[in-house]
Order: C-alpha cells, then structure tokens, then sequence
C-alpha cells in the first residue's frame, strides 16, 4: 500500500489532482483492480502464473514417482518430503 500512496503522491505533486478522488462526487475512489495493456488484469496474471508453477511441480513429483515404482517394481512406495 505504501508504493501505492507514493504513486497517488507524486500524481498530486506534478499534475495538482488526486489521482482517487472523482471529479464528479469528490469522492474517494478504491482501486480493486490493477490493468495492464500488455499483461491484463495483474491480479490474473499472477494467478495464472503461480498455477503454472504448481502445475510443473506437481508433474515433476508424478515423474519422480513413477520412476521410482519402476526401479522398484512397485514393491515400496516413495516418501517425498
């Protein structure tokens, strides 16, 4: 939140309007979304990513598994910590 009110700050500063406050009720506004022309929706973005990651890892654990039932031939079964 604090490079957030920076970033409210120096918009104050350079341009002489607070960034949050509606022109129309003077009302603060709540940022609940932060867009990226490139990216999206930042929030998805980083979701999306970070389900990725986890989706890659839970398949090296299934490959790792799987090796291990072959050297094995199934008889024990791998503790992974």
């Amino acid at each position: 939140m604090k490079k957030l009110r920076k970033w409210e700050y120096r918009i104050l500063k350079y341009f002489g309007i607070d960034p949050l406050k509606c022109e129309k009720c003077k009302k603060y506004m709540v940022i609940n979304r932060i867009y990226h022309p490139k990216y999206g929706d930042i929030r998805d973005y980083y979701y999306n990513k970070i389900k990725d990651e986890v989706k890659q890892k839970i398949n090296e654990i299934k490959e790792m598994h799987a090796a291990v039932k072959r050297a094995t031939c199934g008889k024990i079964e791998p503790v992974f910590k």
